[in-house]
């Protein structure tokens, strides 16, 4: 019987070659598509999921308000915080981390490596609550003072072959004991870390950390199932209060955020090292996926519709033969179902293409995803959506009576007119949408990439300061400089915090003789930051390295800063006095222009920015424009002067800034695509509605165009029932995107405005091809 069935298949397949290909080319296409679109959410879904105790480990987050008004939220608790919460009932384990920048150089004999990832000063309980394998050491150790702990990766990179145990490194000024070294974290993991040092080697941690403020600690909780959470927030909470007397508009709360909340849910929380996710992004891209595999199902059945009738003798003898309707509907059953699994192994070998991964910029194969239950899911979706577009066609078919098809009474009534048109809808839904969205992704991204940041990050490089680990005074930093600026290519040189690396500290700031309590960003610059960076000077005078004061109390703040300690002007900030809190006084003498030290999804904050003499852990080196590659080689030869046996390393300052932009960048390009291919994909199904109305209204056409009738004189004849659909799908379509793109933009502090063009460009858009598809089969 499947013999039969099969030699059937082959037969109505060499009849209809085309119409098999677009099939089969269709559902391959939009099935590969929907597996690369579930492993991205896999991945994303699955971070962290590798720890045993996963289910129980919470992170401590720290929201902090001042006269009712959030002013920081971050996962951060002063160093007391971890032993008083391991005393409260249902708390299980405990652990806490301080964060060290990346980009520092670790030094063992004549090895010098610089890091990449954050790294972590930590209890020795972290890998109690974490499940980090340890390949070699014991975990005890990390309880020592001066030992240090680092992945397997990193122990090749920097020992090479070597037995990296007892070795001694130095890492940022310190001399560490290497005792352990650990599995590397998966790419989904949200502690991502090569190097774990034990807390009590933090310098000045001791002396310098209190209840008060110095809320840099991250702490990790594993709690028993049947715990209050709630009530445990409150101790928290109530827990700080004891131990510090907040001033009477600051209000500290403390939260439990769960492990698997991490990476989704992290939007708001502020966390240098934590990969947030956009869910939203995230399930968007799904929506899409979905959207072309329903866009490709649509084609099957209009495909198979339309194709039915000519089919319609062929059923009629099988039934005149004695075949019953559930005989025929196996039949044609079994040939969707084949042509669909032919689909699926063109799916499957689509995915493994390089280029697929390379388009996708995945940080793992795809290889990597076809394991346990997610294969068996993926593989259950396509089966469900295989049988799902199957069974209207071979209903259809299987409902045939012989003797409507004698009397040629199968016409476009007995397949359907409505749901025919029905399904028509729904794909221009579909594309009229997706237009419309990734026309707003794409305008956006244009917005973020031209919008004027207050700074110029042209033709600056970056080059990484290779002895951000000396003793300050034993810098070469000035040396460095003074020899850069002896070559004709080099503009500028500072030493201060680069954009788009947030700024590290925060301090309460009080204006002299108010009770104004506020949070303000401090950043550390040297008189060269606003050449370098041209920044505006809008009043007063830049900091400047001959005058002491300066150096030591002086301060330049920016325009969002005047603004929120209430001056009338930038004239009259200039030279009233503020202090930081259990600081000294400093002087502001000089208001520069507000710009965008981080991406345009936050505000512009107040910041003030102090005297900083030291070379920081990069030099930014503005260079003339058309001497790019003859200055950088001078730059190079400067530095292996100045810093002989470090390796030279440099990035140019705008690229490092939009790389807050990379994963937004990534979405953009797939959903646009994406929405292409789904374009495409829909402009197939319609050109097979047509061909059928075309090869029905053959010989009316044929008689007007005798008779002197246009080409487009027909098309627009016979344009309204389309145009029909078209704006029922619009009334659909446009609500639905436009608030989904409204959210989506939401994100950002800076946002286009959506105008008249969200409605008439993608409506151009399909009408226009919807038009150009008809007009080949008018011509023959």
């Amino acid at each position: 019987m499947f013999k039969s069935y099969f030699r059937a298949f082959l037969r109505n397949a060499r009849n209809n070659m085309l119409s098999s290909v677009i099939i089969i080319a269709g559902f391959s296409i939009s099935m590969a598509i929907l597996i690369k679109i579930l492993q991205i959410v896999f991945f994303e879904y699955g971070y962290d999921n590798f720890h045993e105790n996963r289910n129980s480990i919470y992170r401590v987050v720290m929201s902090r308000y001042e006269y009712g008004r959030l002013e920081k939220k971050e996962p951060g608790t002063p160093l007391q915080m971890g032993p008083a919460a391991g005393e409260l009932p249902g708390v299980e384990k405990w652990a806490r981390a301080i964060e060290n920048w990346p980009g520092l150089n670790v030094a063992y004999n004549n090895t010098i490596v610089r890091t990449n990832t954050f790294s972590l000063y930590v209890d020795s309980s972290f890998f109690d609550v974490f499940t980090f394998p340890l390949l070699r050491g014991s975990v005890k150790d990390l309880g020592m003072t001066n030992t240090v702990f680092i992945s397997d990766r990193f122990a090749k990179r920097l020992f090479k072959e070597e037995d990296p145990l007892t070795k001694i490194i130095n890492y940022d000024g310190q001399n560490l004991i290497v005792k352990g070294v650990f599995a590397d974290p998966p790419s989904n993991s949200t502690l991502n870390y090569d190097i774990l040092i034990s807390l009590s080697s933090f310098p000045g941690l001791k002396e310098n950390f209190n209840w008060k403020d110095n809320t840099i600690l991250h702490l990790y909780l594993v709690l028993q199932d049947n715990v209050n959470k709630k009530s445990l927030e409150n101790k928290l909470t109530r827990l700080h209060a004891a131990n510090y007397n907040f001033l009477p508009q600051v209000k500290v709360m403390y939260t439990l955020q769960q492990m698997k909340d991490f990476h989704l849910k992290s939007a708001d929380v502020e966390c240098l090292s934590c990969k947030t996710a956009n869910v939203s992004l995230i399930n968007f891209l799904l929506v899409v996926a979905v959207i072309i595999v329903v866009i490709s199902t649509i084609n099957f059945i209009n495909i198979s519709f339309i194709k039915s009738l000519d089919r319609g003798k062929d059923i009629a003898m099988r039934k005149i033969m004695g075949a019953q309707r559930h005989q025929v509907f196996v039949q044609f059953m079994m040939e969707s179902l084949i042509l669909n699994l032919i689909g699926l192994i063109f799916a499957i070998g689509i995915i493994f293409l390089p280029f697929v991964d390379t388009f996708f910029e995945l940080s793992y194969h795809t290889g990597d995803m076809f394991d346990g239950w997610h294969f068996l899911l993926i593989l259950l979706i396509m089966i469900v959506v295989a049988v799902a577009s199957s069974l209207l066609p071979a209903f259809v078919l299987s409902s045939f009576r012989p003797l409507d098809v004698f009397k040629k009474k199968l016409t476009a009534d007995a397949v359907g007119i409505f749901l025919r048109n029905a399904l028509i809808v729904v794909q221009f839904i579909f594309c009229i949408g997706l237009t419309a969205a990734s026309m707003s992704i794409y305008k956006q991204f244009r917005f973020v990439a031209t919008k004027d940041l207050g700074i110029n990050l042209d033709n600056v490089i970056m080059v990484a300061n290779p002895e951000e680990a000396r003793p300050l005074e034993n810098r070469s930093g000035d040396a460095f400089k003074n020899e850069l600026m002896q070559d004709n290519g080099v503009i500028n040189v500072t030493f201060s915090s680069y954009p788009g690396r947030p700024y590290t500290t925060t301090n309460i700031i009080t204006p002299q003789n108010t009770d104004i309590h506020k949070l303000t960003r401090v950043g550390h610059i040297d008189p060269d930051f606003l050449n370098t960076y041209k920044v505006r000077l809008l009043a007063g005078r830049n900091l400047s390295a001959g005058i002491n004061a300066d150096i030591l109390g002086s301060l330049l703040v920016n325009e969002s800063f005047v603004k929120s300690f209430g001056y009338k002007s930038i004239q009259e900030a200039v030279g009233k006095f503020v202090r930081f809190d259990n600081e000294r006084e400093y002087k502001i003498v000089g208001v520069i222009g507000d710009y965008n030290q981080v991406s345009l999804k936050e505000n512009i904050l107040p910041a003030c920015f102090r005297y900083y003499k030291w070379s920081s852990d990069y030099f930014s080196i503005r260079i003339k424009p058309g001497e790019l590659n003859k200055t950088i080689a001078s730059v190079r030869k400067a530095f292996n002067k100045i810093y002989p046996g470090y390796g030279f390393e440099y990035k140019f300052l705008g690229d490092a800034y939009n790389a807050q932009y990379s994963e937004d960048r990534k979405f953009g390009k797939w959903v646009v695509v994406l929405t292409v291919l789904a374009m495409l994909l829909s402009g197939i199904g319609v050109w097979a509605v047509y061909s059928y109305y075309m090869k029905k209204k053959a010989r009316s056409f044929a008689i007007r165009r005798i008779l002197g009738a246009d080409v487009g004189d027909i098309l627009l004849s016979n344009y309204r029932k389309l145009i029909k659909l078209i704006l029922i799908a619009c009334l659909v379509s446009f609500p639905v995107t436009y608030f989904t793109i409204e959210s989506w933009l939401g994100s950002y502090a800076y946002a286009i405005g959506i105008g008249l063009w969200f409605i008439l460009v993608p409506l151009m858009i399909v009408l226009v091809l919807r038009h150009l598809l008809p007009m080949p089969l008018l011509q023959r």
